[in-house]
């Protein structure tokens, strides 16, 4: 029961990296990882599944770090990683039980940490204005300048955070010259950014800035409140409905 129960985390990760994430080598090699911890979960070696679980969260962050964004799918499915890693440690009665411990704790504290300093998910809520507020410094590639989301919405992305596709191409869908919105890249090349909107049919301007927080997120102000959401609904809603 115990190993069924174990594995079934990393099964649950799996299918939702499925649904939620397009099907690149970096997703389908999660993917089977995520097989793989769930087998060795079932066959009792404990000690195995978790080093696999652990080896997962800790190259997504790295990878995520590397690339200068939080990827918000990334990170859920992360959590349901960790707690499959988690409940086997509780069963790991292997010599190397106190390194898993070691390890499973360490994995937790430092994704709990990320989690917190991630930007709040879902419905659009008020953001601290000394973090981020109504003017946001961005660089055009020749110089720096600021965007005012009272004007016009600012949507935070990277070319390289598979959670950003879907919102970005619906956007595009709804302004490609990019009039109600202004997407601001975060990290990497410039040029990147600018081919991979292309590919999508955007003809607008785009940006370059340094954003601490999960992708994709947008950015809005209206009156005195500066506010940020993850949710691609309310997304739509804003950009579609022109409001600023």
């Amino acid at each position: 029961m115990h190993r069924l129960l174990g594995g079934s985390f990393f099964i649950a990760a799996a299918i939702y990296m499925a649904v939620s994430k397009p099907p690149d080598y970096v997703t389908l090699s999660a993917m089977l990882l995520c097989a793989t911890s769930a087998a060795l979960a079932t066959l009792k070696q404990y000690n195995w599944s978790i080093a696999v679980g652990v080896i997962m969260i800790a190259g997504s962050l790295i990878m995520q770090a590397a690339l200068s964004y939080l990827c918000l799918d990334c990170l859920r499915s992360d959590a349901l990683i960790l707690c499959g890693t988690v409940y086997l440690v509780v069963f790991d009665k292997s010599k190397f039980k106190l390194l898993t411990r070691g390890l499973a704790a360490t994995m937790t504290l430092i994704l709990f940490i990320v989690f917190i300093l991630a930007t709040p998910t879902g419905q659009a809520v008020n953001i601290n204005t000394d973090t981020i507020g109504r003017y946001i410094s961005v660089n055009d590639g020749h110089s720096d300048i600021h965007l005012d989301t009272g004007q016009k919405p600012v949507l935070f992305f990277n070319p390289e955070c598979s959670a950003c596709s879907k919102a970005i191409s619906e956007l595009i869908q709804i302004d490609p010259l990019g009039e109600r919105w202004t997407p601001v890249q975060t990290g990497g090349k410039l040029q990147d950014g600018q081919s991979y909107l292309a590919g999508k049919g955007y003809m607008g301007k785009l940006y370059l800035t340094d954003w601490p927080g999960t992708v994709p997120a947008l950015v809005t102000t209206q009156g005195e409140n500066t506010n940020i959401t993850n949710s691609l609904e309310q997304m739509i809603k804003i950009i579609g409905g022109g409001n600023s």
